[in-house]
């Protein structure tokens, strides 16, 4: 007998690592609501995870939880409820994804040049800023529209 536990999809929760970027289907209390959300920590009780719509730490067991992405950051989610994802690349730069929806295929994808001391990151954060705006951001990226900097310097 297995001692594996599972989300309340299937997926062993066991198996998820702080930093882990997942969807997770809130068909339950929000209807047709998939979205995506980080591993942030883990308890005695399991993984945790956070996100654009789950706003506080929520035990990953007790949610349906879809697959584990290839993204590695769930950079926010803009005030026209587009997703922005990060696929950070060894080469020198990374990918970012815009989703419309968790599960679709992305509608933009931007190559980020990191280069010297502003990250292309930056740069798109002040951007998309400008231009639409953010309906949830994670602290670390408000700090540089800010004026700060990742570490909220």
């Amino acid at each position: 007998m297995s001692t594996t536990v599972e989300s309340a999809d299937g997926v062993p929760v066991d198996d998820l690592a702080v930093g882990d970027v997942v969807v997770v289907d809130r068909e339950i209390d929000l209807p047709d609501a998939r979205t995506f959300a980080t591993v942030v920590d883990r308890s005695e009780r399991g993984p945790l995870v956070a996100g654009p719509t789950i706003e506080s730490a929520t035990l990953a067991r007790a949610l349906k939880i879809e697959c584990v992405t290839r993204y590695d950051e769930v950079v926010g989610q803009d005030a026209a409820g587009v997703y922005h994802l990060l696929d950070r690349s060894p080469h020198g730069f990374d990918v970012l994804d815009v989703i419309d929806a968790a599960g679709s295929a992305p509608v933009r994808r931007e190559h980020l040049i990191r280069d010297g001391d502003e990250d292309g990151l930056h740069r798109w954060l002040r951007f998309v800023a400008a231009r639409r705006g953010w309906q949830a951001l994670p602290e670390r990226h408000r700090a540089v529209l800010d004026g700060g900097d990742a570490d909220g310097a």
